[in-house]
């Protein structure tokens, strides 16, 4: 099923208007799963995911949108067949159904980033090839069901604290004139949970006591940080040092080719693999069928060459993302020379 048009802008907005003090002065990523290749979890089976990491393993993905590190979130629109906001008449998802189910599943991965003990992990002396490796891995956890596991109760990750923040946002959402569906909002009953009502009902007046007092003074935060970001925006807007521009604009060039450059290698290097991986199942195929052993050793052969060249893809992507990172701070500092007056 294509996904429906949807303005992810809006979604955004949302999250920074439920969590303004959290969210200030870093960029958020919200990704819809449709642009997400097959090999980083395309065929994924959440609504919605997020680690404290995901930000570098999509970073082609996010593309020239880049500003830096920030906490990233997947959330689903493709839509299933048999989920409610599709009508199955005209086998369409229903848009306002579906962005109300985009807008809970956001704020339910929102909840999950302000739970941790910082928006994102710093992996400043990560090694490239470990980002790969657990892309990989994030990829391989949302592409299947989750597995069941008797010493591991089904909630983990949505305890307590979880539900207690996940309720606060909805709360906050209410006030700002969003009404997002409970239903399945703090994780429900596959994971072991009640309805978000009965959570709701426990906490009372919790919400209005704890954000009520709070509300002008997040108004007025948000009022400054709004003057202070258009300020900057029109300071390089306005910039008139043909100089920078230039050089900002080169950046920008080299930045939209290398990203391009990490993109086709990724998809390269996943053919790679999967071809390693068809040719090594040939070659047990080959010796459970008593092939000859010539046959044998050209399987064998051409598996070791698609491994090595996987390897040198390994090694050119890691350089690509070193050359991204380091065009990236230099369109930063271009940027801070651009405010000067």
């Amino acid at each position: 099923m294509k996904p429906t048009t949807i303005d992810f802008g809006k979604i955004e907005r949302l999250c920074r208007t439920v969590a303004p003090i959290d969210l200030a002065g870093v960029p958020l990523y919200i990704v819809p799963q449709s642009r997400i290749p097959a090999q980083f979890g395309g065929k994924s089976v959440c609504d919605g995911f997020t680690t404290p990491s995901l930000d570098l393993y999509l970073r082609d993905v996010i593309g020239p949108a880049w500003q830096g590190r920030g906490p990233c979130m997947v959330i689903n629109d493709l839509p299933d067949s048999d989920e409610k906001h599709v009508d199955h008449d005209v086998e369409q998802p229903d848009p306002d159904y579906l962005e109300l189910d985009l807008c809970r599943t956001a704020l339910h991965e929102l909840a999950h980033i302000l739970e941790r003990p910082k928006l994102y992990r710093d992996r400043k002396e990560v090694e490239p090839q470990r980002i790969i490796f657990e892309s990989l891995v994030i990829s391989h956890a949302v592409s299947n069901e989750k597995v069941d596991e008797p010493t591991v109760p089904p909630f983990q990750g949505h305890e307590a604290d979880f539900i207690r923040i996940a309720l606060h946002l909805r709360h906050r959402a209410d006030m700002a004139g969003m009404l997002v569906p409970l239903y399945n909002f703090c994780a429900g009953r596959l994971y072991g949970l009640s309805h978000a009502n009965r959570y709701r009902e426990a906490l009372g007046t919790h919400h209005t006591e704890v954000t009520a007092p709070l509300l002008a003074r997040l108004q007025g935060i948000r009022d400054t940080m709004s003057a202070a970001e258009s300020a900057r925006r029109r300071l390089w807007d306005t910039c008139t040092d043909r100089a920078l521009l230039a050089r900002r604009a080169e950046i920008n060039d080299m930045l939209t080719e290398a990203h391009k450059k990490a993109s086709e290698i990724r998809d390269e290097l996943q053919s790679c693999r999967e071809r390693a991986k068809s040719d090594r199942a040939d070659v047990e195929w080959a010796k459970r069928a008593d092939r000859d052993r010539k046959q044998i050793e050209e399987l064998q052969n051409r598996a070791m060459q698609n491994e090595s060249k996987a390897k040198d893809l390994e090694s050119d992507l890691a350089k690509v993302e070193k050359r991204i990172g380091k065009l990236e701070r230099d369109e930063r500092e271009v940027r801070e020379l651009m405010l000067e007056p």
